[in-house]
């Protein structure tokens, strides 16, 4: 939202600066909760936080070249797919590693694959109809959908805790609120 406001001109309402400031809360109880896994590291966390900041780049960035695009959102979210596939690639032939493609793992990875690429279709589709501060908000909401899965699929070896619950009451009561007053 701040790339918006500052590089966009986007002018968000209180309640919508309020509810995006409720999620950013939200993600710091997440990123600051102390019954941590011992593999999850201070470099994951940087990670986390660059892919973060990568994210909000690439929301403004599709929202700025949507507004006078003739390009129909299937299109651009394909070409950024594309993108996508090839700079993975590019950085896994640089790693020199060799990847194995054993039938049953790729199967394994097709549906998340999938969820992947509709997730695109709706985001792409939302920031051609809607602004940055209201879009990105709400797709915040990933990080509750996140907790509740993992709790749901991969139960007590995810350590939800307090802190986790009250992260992911926050995120939600942002994009409510942005929700309610957009």
């Amino acid at each position: 939202m701040t790339i918006a406001i500052v590089a966009f001109d986007e002018r968000p309402g209180v309640a919508v600066l309020l509810g995006a400031l409720l999620i950013v809360c939200g993600g710091i109880a997440l990123a600051l909760e102390s019954e941590r896994p011992q593999h999850v590291r201070r470099l994951g966390i940087a990670f986390a936080l660059l892919g973060a900041a990568l994210f909000a780049l690439r929301d403004n960035l599709v929202r700025h070249l949507s507004l006078d695009s003739d390009v129909p959102s299937m299109t651009a979210g394909a070409v950024m797919l594309a993108a996508s596939l090839v700079v993975t690639s590019a950085i896994v032939a640089g790693a020199r590693q060799r990847v194995v493609w054993p039938r049953v793992i790729v199967a394994r990875w097709l549906v998340p694959g999938a969820f992947v690429g509709f997730s695109y279709i709706a985001l792409f589709e939302a920031f051609y109809r809607g602004t940055v501060s209201i879009v990105s908000p709400i797709v915040a909401t990933e990080s509750l959908f996140g907790v509740a899965f993992s709790a749901w699929f991969l139960g007590r070896s995810e350590g939800v805790g307090r802190r986790v619950v009250a992260g992911a009451l926050l995120v939600v009561s942002g994009a409510v609120l942005i929700t309610a007053f957009r």
